[in-house]
């Protein structure tokens, strides 16, 4: 799951690692946070009138976008075999409302479904990697709270199970992997170290820190033919420019160690790599 400040380009990086595990030869499955996407127009998939059943993209994943409701009403679904009593259950004008203020409802129905095929429960899921646009930082962490929240306020029943179980799966480090996206900026830089921090004390799988949007510094000043002072503050500003970037990596680092993204990814769409981003 991918997650971080908003505005840190996650959602590029969830569609990097989708396109790089495809290319790996894994089959792999983009899922977007809902209830909209952003990614459809922004990397051109392809457009369909509903975007929870996943669709094969031309960038070799599949992309689907989950939102908690529509995963609770395909869980229902599945329980309920007969159609027609599905849809009358969902239908249910008391469930309608009971959905919308149930505290944890809609999360834990995203986790169940995005957890099923680990723990063999729900609708049939088949891959080898699902890369998770997450929500960001603050309601990410409420994400992770959903089922232990939820198993401390009902004490028996399926609802206790189906948490104690996704619970389970969120701690698994073979299986599960927050990956928090942050700039080398200031606010960035904070918010993702207190993130991180409180994510330790939600789950034991693995965490991950990756440094987005490293402005590179020029190779060369303007040409010395022009003004010395032009010059000069060139040189000054790509200085303070690196010490900057430099400074901010440092505190990263001295909390987490970090991937910088693009000598993690640097050979993940290889010659392709435009024609993701087409057209922005």
């Amino acid at each position: 799951m991918v997650t971080g400040k908003g505005g840190v380009g996650k959602s590029f990086v969830a569609a990097l690692l989708a396109a790089k595990t495809a290319r790996e030869g894994r089959k792999t499955l983009l899922v977007e946070m809902g209830p909209w996407s952003f990614l459809q127009k922004a990397i051109d998939l392809p457009a369909r009138k509903s975007l929870f059943t996943p669709v094969l993209t031309q960038y070799g994943f599949e992309h689907a976008v989950w939102a908690g409701e529509d995963c609770l009403t395909d869980y229902v679904k599945y329980l309920v075999k007969v159609p027609w009593a599905a849809e009358a259950f969902l239908k249910n004008a008391w469930l309608r409302s009971l959905i919308k203020v149930a505290p944890g409802l809609r999360e834990i129905s995203f986790l169940g479904k995005l957890t099923s095929q680990v723990r063999q429960h729900g609708p049939p899921m088949n891959y080898d990697t699902i890369v998770v646009d997450a929500v960001s930082s603050g309601h990410y962490l409420n994400l992770l709270r959903t089922p232990k929240g939820l198993m401390e306020i009902t004490k028996v029943g399926p609802l206790r199970e189906q948490s104690a179980g996704i619970l389970q799966v969120l701690n698994e480090p073979k299986v599960f992997h927050s990956l928090v996206v942050s700039n080398l900026e200031t606010f960035s830089v904070q918010e993702t170290i207190e993130l991180t921090s409180q994510m330790k004390t939600l789950v034991k799988s693995n965490i991950s820190t990756v440094a987005n949007k490293i402005f590179p510094v020029p190779e060369s000043p303007p040409s010395r033919e022009g003004n010395s002072l032009a010059v000069n503050k060139f040189i000054k500003d790509q200085l303070d420019l690196f010490a900057f970037q430099k400074r901010h990596a440092t505190l990263l680092n001295s909390n987490y160690q970090v991937d910088f993204l693009f000598q993690q990814l640097k050979d993940a769409l290889k010659d392709d790599h435009r024609n993701l981003f087409a057209g922005l």
